[in-house]
């Protein structure tokens, strides 16, 4: 009996020696997930950050499907990292990798979440999962048993941590760039450039035109300081992993959406489709072409097919030019393209399929006295909800049609048919305004004159805008292209040359020209630019591209080089659960490397809900900017700040290098309940 008693007491004994053990497990392995979860909650939301600035956005409404795939999956391997690197410290081994079992970036569907697995060396096994604001790591691991075992097997022992960010004493930093004003560069990849589009405050986006062996062009990239925007300083290849051979049109007209972060061309593919009209497979489509800046690939549906080349212009030609981009009520985005045969073909541009099965031929061919020629010189302009199109025949005769995007139907009773006019390929297509800034007619301009037609009917207008002869005395004439400025002016290139020249819908007249080469950084000095097209970076900047991929840029006002910079930022605030010791939004801190080097500094800033809390707020003696006194429920706030460069001597501007501004909110992460 005695011996009985003994052995219950000794069985109770290490029973309970265990029992002391797992509780002591337990708790180091609460510590070490709370220590990981509050480490790793601040690696993820500092990656995050990291990744808008490569991407150039700053938020996650600005990126793609795929985009927010590429930045949750660098923020959480960034945490699991951190994650790892901290349990290692407190004794862990890992000698495998970790599994992804979930990837879900935000913003996230109920019960959703982003989840890394990896098993220590002593089987633990380390959940890192993120659901919302929240990071929780969570440890399992079988307890340490030394006495027991006669009585039980050791119990599996899970500890979690989960942390979020809140405002209890520590720095929330957004971070973001304020690039310099744009300056002139020679762009690095092969072929020519064609119009440049601005994507976030740093990127200039093109895509080499007329390229007929796409292994020699690119779809360029720089920042506008001129490098490369990729760290490798290549471009990106006109071939397609999925739908061939890229060849692009002669003269561009590119889109590039800022809210999908997708450039949009047209192209011919090599590629074989089916033709709906015979059933049969064939190459040689011209449509419509998609690559993802955002995520620095083509799209996953790279290349829509719209009119099948039949030769009738020779090898390698794009039968077709857009996009043009509208709107509809619905808000969403419909890409324009018109094909060879006249026919205006619609395309979603979130989508890249057809906009419902319309494909519908603008207005009758018979009113139009030869076939389309060339569909590379197409020339458009988007008024409301109509569309202005003009389209080069056999005859050389320049045909003006009215569309009308919301009802699907043209506008006008009948085309305009324009009789042969000299050299139509070096025609300009432009709005003209009158004194308010409203549009009032569309105008094709030639080397000696132009005609403008009323947009509301297409009655003749008149030969020439008073004034505008004078731009052609000193001209070479190649009037290849225009930009309209915000109503007032309207600027032509002159592609045979270096000039642009201006023309003042305000005066009425004549407002001048600028030589490409005097806006050029020496390092170009003597470059001809040739100057193809333009496109508006902001404010009153203007950059064009030329020749060569030569790219330049200058101030609509004074037709000088652009000394100032403008930079449009969503701030969103810090996620802080506790206002009362703390606020969402707080100081701006602008670095003094960049007050040393501009002259003038100004913000505007307005709430979600459009009421201004600065308007031209001089910033430049203080470089800091009180956000706290926006109202803390606010979704987000927009910030713009410009800035005027300060000038050398000799006029180069002292401003050249991108600063970095940070948002700074005390807050830090805590525990979740």
């Amino acid at each position: 009996m005695a011996a009985l008693v003994m052995t219950l007491l000794l069985a109770i004994a290490a029973f309970a020696t265990d029992l002391g053990a797992w509780y002591q497990q337990g708790q180091t392995q609460q510590r070490d997930s709370d220590v990981a979860a509050l480490n790793g909650i601040q690696a993820y939301n500092r990656a995050v950050l990291e990744e808008f600035e490569l991407l150039g956005v700053a938020s996650w409404a600005e990126l793609t499907n795929t985009g927010r795939s590429q930045v949750e999956l660098a923020s959480m391997s960034t945490a699991l990292e951190t994650v790892v690197g901290l349990l290692e410290v407190s004794g862990y081994s890992f000698s495998t990798t970790a599994t992804m079992t979930q990837l879900s970036p935000p913003p996230q569907a109920a019960g959703a979440s982003s989840t890394f697995i990896i098993i220590a060396d002593d089987g633990s096994e380390v959940l890192v999962e993120r659901v919302g604001d929240e990071l929780r790591v969570t440890i399992t691991k079988t307890g340490n048993q030394y006495l027991s075992s006669i009585i039980r097997d050791a119990p599996e022992i899970i500890r979690s941590g989960a942390a979020v960010m809140s405002n209890c004493g520590a720095r929330c930093t957004v971070d973001f760039v304020i690039s310099p004003p744009a300056k002139g560069f020679e762009a690095d990849g092969a072929g020519d450039g064609w119009a440049p589009l601005r994507y976030g405050t740093d990127e200039v986006w093109a895509v080499n035109h007329h390229v007929d062996k796409p292994d020699k062009g690119s779809i360029i990239c720089m920042k506008r300081s001129g490098a490369p925007c990729r760290s490798n300083g290549q471009q990106f290849s006109l071939v397609t992993p999925d739908d061939g051979l890229m060849f692009t049109a002669q003269q561009g007209v590119d889109h590039l959406d800022e809210n999908l972060g997708k450039l949009y061309f047209t192209a011919l593919s090599t590629e074989s489709y089916v033709d709906p009209a015979t059933g049969n497979e064939e190459s040689d489509w011209s449509g419509l072409a998609c690559f993802d800046v955002a995520a620095r690939n083509w799209c996953s549906d790279a290349f829509k097919p719209l009119f099948r080349d039949n030769g009738r212009d020779g090898d390698q030609k794009v039968n077709a030019t857009g996009p043009w981009a509208w709107q509809n009520s619905a808000g969403t985005t419909e890409l324009y393209v018109m094909l060879q045969d006249g026919t205006l073909a619609c395309v979603q541009a979130s989508t890249m399929s057809t906009c419902g099965t319309w494909v519908t031929p603008v207005s009758s061919l018979s009113q139009i006295p030869d076939r389309f020629d060339d569909s590379e010189l197409i020339e458009a302009r988007i008024v409301g909800d109509k569309g202005y199109f003009v389209h080069k025949t056999d005859s050389n005769a320049s045909v003006l049609q009215c569309w009308n995007l919301q009802t699907k139907g043209a506008c006008w009773s009948s085309p305009v048919v324009e009789p042969t006019m000299a050299d139509p390929k070096s025609n300009a297509t432009f709005l003209a305004y009158d004194q308010s800034q409203t549009p009032t007619s569309i105008c094709i301009g030639g080397v000696t004159t132009h005609r403008c037609y009323a947009l509301s009917n297409g009655a003749y207008l008149g030969d020439s805008l008073p004034g505008y002869s004078d731009m052609l005395d000193v001209g070479a004439g190649k009037f290849s292209s225009a930009l309209e400025w915000e109503g007032k002016r309207v600027f032509f290139s002159d592609n045979k040359g270096d000039r642009t020249f201006c023309y003042s819908f305000e005066d009425a007249a004549s407002c001048g020209s600028l030589n490409q080469q005097d806006l050029l950084p020496s390092s170009l000095a003597g470059q001809t630019t040739k100057p193809y097209a333009f496109g508006l970076l902001e404010g009153n900047c203007i950059a064009g591209l030329g020749h060569n991929a030569i790219f330049f840029a200058f101030d609509a006002e004074n037709l000088t080089k652009c000394d100032t910079a403008e930079t449009w930022i969503q701030i969103l605030p810090c996620a802080c659960s506790d206002a009362s010791t703390g606020s969402r939004f707080g100081m701006l801190s602008v670095p003094t490397e960049l007050l040393d080097v501009v002259s003038s500094l100004e913000a505007t800033v307005v709430q979600a809900d459009g009421v201004e809390l600065y308007t031209d707020l001089e910033i430049k003696e203080t470089g800091e900017l009180d956000l706290s006194v926006a109202d803390q429920t606010q979704s987000h706030l927009s910030l713009k700040l410009s800035a005027a460069s300060l000038l050398n001597n000799d006029g180069t501007l002292v401003w050249t290098e991108a600063y970095h501004a940070q948002l700074e909110v005390l807050v830090q992460p805590t525990l979740s309940k």
